[in-house]
């Protein structure tokens, strides 16, 4: 992933004037409803770029770092469903629209890209919000529904009662310019 990073931030229009602004502690979290027990998780590792100038954004997201109130759950997500060691990361490339680093406040913002589970691609359209702080930071917050069935990922039962297909997803990062 590094070297996809790296090829993207070259690419990037005149690179010596752009504004590649990079998180590497963003939040993504995942709520699925289920008859006996909610499924949920949180990832603190969360590496991400925006660039300023073209409004394209990077995710990659490490799927053995999601965190759970219970290890088993999480051996499971990791073992049985995600197959982490042969899936090890999630990622999304796309561009934002509806940006606008002039503007003061929250701003409602579209991305429209390609997100990649468990070895598959698909497109991906999610809305948030994003603002400029005054520290020069940008902020990004998202939430969508992603159907798990559609990056081959089967839907786990507990105790015979089936987990939701679709899982809600919330994006939190806070991205500063880089080399700053």
């Amino acid at each position: 992933m590094k070297n996809l990073i790296a090829i993207l931030l070259i690419s990037f229009p005149i690179l010596g004037f752009s504004q590649v602004y990079e998180s590497s502690n963003g939040r993504i979290s995942f709520f699925s409803e289920a008859p006996l027990q909610d499924v949920e998780a949180a990832n603190h590792q969360v590496v991400s770029y925006f660039d300023l100038s073209t409004n394209y954004v990077l995710f990659d997201v490490l799927i053995d770092a999601f965190e759970f109130d219970q290890g088993l759950m999480q051996q499971h997500f990791n073992d049985r469903f995600l197959n982490s060691e042969d899936f090890p990361k999630a990622d999304f490339f796309g561009k934002v629209i509806g940006f606008d680093p002039e503007k003061k406040g929250i701003q409602n913002v579209t991305a429209r890209g390609e997100l990649t589970i468990h070895g598959v691609t698909k497109d991906m359209k999610s809305t948030g919000r994003m603002s400029l702080s005054q520290d020069g930071s940008i902020d990004l917050i998202s939430k969508f529904t992603v159907n798990i069935e559609d990056f081959e990922v089967s839907a786990p039962r507990l105790f015979f009662y089936p987990i939701a297909e679709t899982v809600d997803i919330k994006v939190d990062v806070k991205y500063y310019l880089t080399g700053s």
